[in-house]
């Protein structure tokens, strides 16, 4: 005989409160909590003059949304590179995780050489997994404004 007990009510509240992320996976209790949190925080003329900027700087547009864009860290090493050159010599454009996330990372570093705070810059899985997109825009605002 099967066991057809209701989940507790916060389960059925956390299920009725999900959320999704970009990937279109399922966000519950504290995860769809942050991120719910993090929307609200989200500017989206911040993050369209972040754009704007990196697509004049790097002289072309940026091929699909702002994150997926970013994602692979090749647009942010080539904007490292117009204003600081030869800072990362070699640029990935290999579709391999390890590889993208290598470019983000190099401009991550960049950043710090230059003299981004570290408060102002994000971690790899903040892009990569597209898990604080609010961080990545501000950073991308510090490292404009150095």
């Amino acid at each position: 005989m099967a066991n057809h007990r209701r989940p507790p009510p916060i389960v059925q509240k956390s299920r009725r409160e999900s959320m999704k992320t970009a990937d279109g996976l399922k966000l519950y209790g504290l995860d769809a909590e942050l991120a719910a949190k993090d929307a609200k925080k989200f500017d989206a003329d911040l993050m369209g003059d972040a754009q704007t900027w990196l697509e004049e700087l790097i002289g072309e547009p940026f091929p699909t949304d702002f994150m997926a864009s970013l994602k692979d860290g090749v647009i942010l090493c080539k904007a490292m590179n117009v204003i600081k050159p030869k800072t990362i010599r070699r640029i990935s454009t290999s579709k391999l995780a390890f590889k993208q996330m290598e470019n983000v990372t190099g401009f991550i570093k960049a950043c710090r050489k230059m003299g981004v705070p570290e408060y102002q810059l994000f971690t790899t899985p903040d892009l990569y997994e597209g898990k604080n997109r609010n961080q990545v825009i501000q950073a991308i605002v510090a490292f404009g404004g150095k």
